[in-house]
């Protein structure tokens, strides 16, 4: 009997590796899936959509010259700016989403994590 499925193409691979060799194939598929969404995937943030499309009409002179609010915040954020946007925004999103709160307490009340620590 014959079995056509990725676990019958994986076994002789077990045979010769420990089990983190899997995780290793892990690793390189979604490196693979990761280039392609890096380049391809579209820009999804709202102020960063609006500043390129206000570019984009004043170039062809259907907008006025006016700057918005976020123009400039988009154009040349400040290094407190970024600061804020990286200590303040982690913080925001794990109080507004309990799915965020609950693996952030899960993970850091793990007595280790192998991953830092280098145990396996």
């Amino acid at each position: 009997m014959q079995h056509n499925s990725i676990l019958t193409l994986h076994l002789p691979v077990l045979t010769f590796h420990s089990w983190r060799w899997s995780m290793w194939e892990l690793l390189w598929l979604s490196g693979l899936i990761l280039l392609p969404l890096f380049f391809l995937l579209p820009e999804t943030s709202t102020p960063t959509l609006l500043y390129h499309k206000a570019r984009r009409l004043r170039a062809t002179g259907r907008l006025a010259t006016t700057i918005a609010n976020t123009h400039s915040a988009t154009k040349h954020p400040t290094r407190a700016n970024i600061l804020k946007l990286a200590l303040i925004k982690p913080l925001e999103i794990t109080l507004k989403d309990p799915a965020i709160a609950f693996v952030n307490v899960y993970v850091r009340l793990q007595p280790s994590n192998s991953l830092l620590l280098g145990q396996y």
